[in-house]
């Protein structure tokens, strides 16, 4: 959960957006729901960098391979991504084809992070797990 400036004691107008948008830092984590047959969740908590990625790819690659065709990547728990999770989810989509991902981003620090990418042209970034899901069920 986000902290909220006034607890900080400080004005949130003074502090960055990215410094109290965001989840605090967690362990990494990672794990894939079934949503249906065909689409499923990966969940991801913490940091995504070059050290962790590879769990991330390997869990979606399973999913992948156990008959996944569309998939709701969930960030809301993620407090940093750098390009190596940036490029697991670009591959996913690449895999899967247009419209197969869509993101949870519930926190605008890290949307930017994807608006700046260019990647919010090609993946739906949604608020919420249910509004990615009912996007790629339909």
């Amino acid at each position: 959960m986000a902290a909220d400036p006034s607890s900080l004691g400080i004005e949130g107008e003074k502090l960055p957006e990215v410094a109290w948008l965001r989840p605090p830092a967690l362990p990494f984590g990672v794990h894939l729901v079934r949503a249906s047959q065909r689409v499923a969740v990966v969940v991801l908590r913490g940091e995504v960098d070059i050290h962790s990625a590879s769990q991330f790819r390997d869990v979606v690659a399973a999913g992948i391979e156990g008959g996944v065709r569309a998939v709701v990547v969930d960030l809301s728990a993620v407090s940093f991504i750098d390009g190596t999770g940036l490029g697991v989810i670009v591959l996913t989509a690449r895999r899967l084809g247009p419209g197969a991902v869509a993101l949870v981003l519930p926190h605008r620090g890290l949307v930017r992070v994807f608006r700046i990418c260019g990647l919010d042209r090609l993946l739906a970034i949604c608020e919420t797990r249910e509004e990615a899901l009912c996007g790629l069920l339909e």
